[in-house]
């Protein structure tokens, strides 16, 4: 469904800022070794615990817009790693709220990239570089 990790995480945060459930799920491989951690929070395993994680935050939370920066990518064969500053927009607020460090991994199978890993935590303070490369604006 995805011809390349950007397409996944594209997918990714725009269902995020959509609250879809549905589409979110599309993104994630669907196998019992997928790990979610939202900051704060216990990791969740597999897609059961990973779509019962979105099911509440898509019930309890605003929407969200998301300001995002590549700080690291990396690509090997099938396996891609994206580093990610998030400044998130909350509802009405046009302030972004505290930066969440967030760490995205894809895997290449028979149905393209999809998301085996999303870890994301808040950011330590001050600015953010980027990883052993340039930073590049995601959306």
């Amino acid at each position: 469904m995805f011809d390349s990790p950007e397409a996944a995480e594209h997918a990714f945060y725009l269902a995020f800022e959509q609250n879809n459930l549905q589409q979110m799920l599309e993104v994630w491989a669907n196998n019992d070794s997928i790990v979610c951690i939202h900051p704060l929070q216990r990791p969740l395993q597999g897609m059961a615990e990973i779509r019962q994680g979105w099911e509440q935050i898509f019930e309890n939370e605003p929407r969200m817009e998301f300001r995002l920066t590549l700080l690291h990518q990396s690509v090997q064969e099938n396996t891609a790693i994206h580093i990610v500053e998030e400044n998130i927009l909350v509802g009405e607020d046009r302030e972004p709220h505290a930066p969440v460090l967030v760490t995205n991994i894809y895997q290449k199978g028979d149905d393209g990239w999809r998301m085996v890993l999303h870890h994301s935590s808040p950011a330590p303070r001050g600015p953010l570089r980027a990883v052993g490369g340039e930073e590049g604006r995601l959306h």
